[in-house]
């Protein structure tokens, strides 16, 4: 038999005949990975580990994260209802600073052998968030927070903040030396305070942490560790009898008082000792502010005698600009916000228009800062098409007013219109401008066709409105100059998901405004409002008028214990109905009760002394809410006669005006054009 000379296809080798070798000897060229890590030194992440912030003083937020710490420990807790949009990721990550002789820097181009899904991506590729380095230090029943910029933190709730050293900004305003009430409901937009990049010198900061209750080794590490850039406040608690008295008797919704669950835990303490919530991250309910908005600031700066209208339809967010712009303008000086919407007045309860000068910044809703204006005129109405005539007449008065006061011609102007966008509506805000003629309008355009204008307002296209529909029209007829020249602006309103889109009706905020004027009483007398002693009015020395007819031996009955309008008008003592002519508003008065025999009914109010002497006139009107809930201050089974008697058995003593403007004429005219 022939030995075969093939080698052997398969060879035994034990491991011990095998020499030495090294594992990357073994994997060749495959020992670099495939995707390469970024370098921990660049990555500058701040530490946020909640268990140590905060809770002494001497620690420090901007240590850097070990490279052996979790992941979990760098991210902090966050709403499922949070979006990745805000997060930052990164892109075209920067090797020229890396040592080539790392192999941790080497990339193998090797394709994936599968596609990464979209979600495995977003996920993949997103930095650990950043947090803004805060420190917080705790004196008696207050908080000073070291912020170093960039930083922001939000609140919900109320506090009061004082600006100790460096640039801050709430809401558009620069804070100054001044300490200033800040006010976010629950239901509304977190307010934010950041720090703006300024050069700072900080003189008399030791002495300011001292005054304020800080030790002189916690004061020398603030000023010794401060950058220029930096920031310090001094937040406190904000207590007020006024918003107590409106919180009790306000029952839709908490407004300040629950805290929310979303507080970051290295700011539980801060904010269980200010009463109010504070985040560190951007919640769900913030402020957006779109790029109009800086367009339209930019117009109001550079002109010390800017006159500026803000339009659009319901809820588009008009309010909310008007208080930020405001806020922005007042680094010149005060401001003159002309309101021309009486179902959401902005310095007064509901049913005025009014001219109000404005020196101190507008940090809250509209409840929080009621004012005395210049000149405010009583329409007697929420909804402008029960009485066009009057409105009208009222606008044109007040921008006259405005007009010949030298004063107020040196502001700047700021009008605030309603958000009627139906052909009335259009029909107002024509006259509006050629009216104000203004230097600037933003229209806020809402995605809702029935919250926009039919027209993008152009002054050509108002041009064109009022010499094709309007020229002939009574409401126009002391229009002598149809030429306007203005710069315009539109902002496109983003409507909400109904998911988180909570907010509180018209009538909810009307109500808070009333709630809220009364309640100033509060803070000039002592016990509650129904112990305050009345003032005696005689029935035969005013004018008594009403947007509804009531006989006059039955008005008594109607309106004891309700919200009355204090007025001034050239009306003849007696009862009678408005006519088309406004009424000058001097204040509300809430009738405590009345002496038929005499002839007399008795008022509380808050209006002044000095306002007091020029009222001659008190205007009912059927639409006014009562302020519920004061009866709990009087002694047990004490009668309220105003309350025993049904409304059903009130309204049988009125009789409802019929409207001058027929709505089903309205629809059809609206359809027709």
């Amino acid at each position: 038999m022939k030995e075969s000379n093939d080698p052997t296809p398969f060879v035994s080798i034990l491991a011990a005949n095998v020499p030495s070798q090294s594992l990357s000897d073994v994997l060749g060229d495959y020992c670099h990975p495939t995707v390469r890590n970024v370098p921990f030194e660049s990555q500058n992440i701040n530490s946020i580990d909640n268990s140590g912030i905060f809770t002494t003083e001497d620690e420090n937020i901007t240590d850097l994260v070990e490279p052996n710490d979790e992941i979990g420990s760098l991210i902090p807790e966050i709403d499922n209802t949070e979006t990745v949009d805000d997060m930052e990721i990164p892109t075209d990550l920067d090797t020229s600073s890396q040592n080539p002789n790392e192999e941790s820097t080497v990339y193998d181009e090797t394709l994936q052998s599968e596609d990464i899904t979209e979600k495995e991506e977003s996920l993949d590729s997103i930095n650990p968030v950043i947090i803004n380095p805060i420190k917080v230090y705790y004196g008696k029943k207050s908080c000073i927070l070291v912020m170093k910029h960039p930083a922001q933190v939000y609140m919900h709730g109320k506090v009061k903040v004082k600006s100790l050293g460096g640039t801050v900004e709430i809401f558009g305003y620069t804070l100054q030396e001044n300490t200033y009430d800040i006010y976010a409901p629950h239901y509304n937009f977190a307010q934010s305070i950041k720090t703006v990049e300024n050069a700072n010198a900080f003189y008399g900061l030791f002495g300011k942490l001292t005054a304020s209750g800080l030790s002189v080794s916690d004061a020398e590490e603030v000023v010794t560790s401060i950058g220029e850039h930096d920031a310090v406040i001094y937040l406190q608690p904000l207590t007020s009898r006024k918003i107590e008295f409106v919180q009790t008797n306000f029952n839709v919704t908490d407004l300040f008082s629950k805290q929310n669950r979303n507080v970051d835990n290295c700011l539980k303490k801060a904010s269980n000792l200010l009463g109010c919530s504070l985040y560190l991250s951007k919640p769900l309910k913030s402020l957006q502010e779109p790029v109009s908005w800086k367009q339209v600031i930019q117009y109001g700066l550079a002109d010390h005698i800017s006159k500026g209208i803000i339009c659009g339809g319901k809820g588009a967010g008009k309010s909310t600009f008007l208080r930020y712009y405001v806020n922005k303008l007042l680094v010149q000086g005060p401001v003159l916000v002309i309101d021309l919407d009486p179902g959401q007045c902005e310095f007064t309860v509901a049913g005025n228009v009014s001219a109000t000068v404005v020196t101190e910044p507008l940090l809250g809703p509209n409840f929080t800062h009621l004012g005395i204006p210049e000149l405010s005129l009583h329409v007697a109405m929420i909804n402008t098409m029960d009485h066009p005539k009057r409105y009208v007449n009222a606008v044109e008065m007040l921008i006259s007013y405005c007009y010949i006061d030298e004063r107020l011609k040196t502001m700047p102007w700021v009008v605030n219109t309603m958000g009627m966008t139906n052909a009335l509506g259009l029909k107002f805000i024509a006259l509006t401008i050629l009216k104000i003629k203004p230097t600037f309008l933003l229209q806020i355009d809402s995605k809702n066709e029935k919250k926009r204008f039919d027209f993008h307002l152009y002054p050509q296209t108002v041009r064109n409105l009022y010499f094709e529909d309007f020229q002939n029209d009574p409401f126009f007829k002391n229009i002598t100059e149809s030429q306007v020249d203005y710069k315009f602006l539109i902002s496109h309103h983003t409507e909400k998901s109904p998911k988180n889109n909570f907010s509180l009706a018209p009538r909810d905020e009307r109500y808070l405004n009333y709630l809220a004027y009364f309640g100033e009483l509060l803070d000039t007398h002592s016990g509650d409002i129904l112990g305050i002693v009345p003032y005696e009015v005689d029935l035969k020395d005013i004018a008594v008028v009403l947007n509804v007819k009531i006989s006059g031996d039955v008005v008594s009955a109607v309106w004891n214990g309700k919200v009355v309008s204090l007025c001034s008008s050239d009306q003849k003592a007696g009862v009678s109905t408005l006519a088309d002519e406004p009424l000058q508003w001097h204040g509300c008065g809430l009738i405590r009760g009345n002496d038929v025999e005499k002839g007399k009914v008795y008022i509380i109010t808050p209006t002044p002394d000095f306002q007091l002497s020029n009222v001659n006139t008190v205007a009912y009107a059927d639409w006014v809410p009562e302020l519920r809930g004061l009866e709990r201050t009087l002694p047990p089974d004490t009668q309220v006669p105003y309350r025993t008697a049904s409304v059903y058995h009130h309204r049988q003593l009125m009789f409802t005006p019929k409207r001058r403007f027929n709505p089903l004429q309205l629809l059809k005219m609206s359809r027709s054009s």
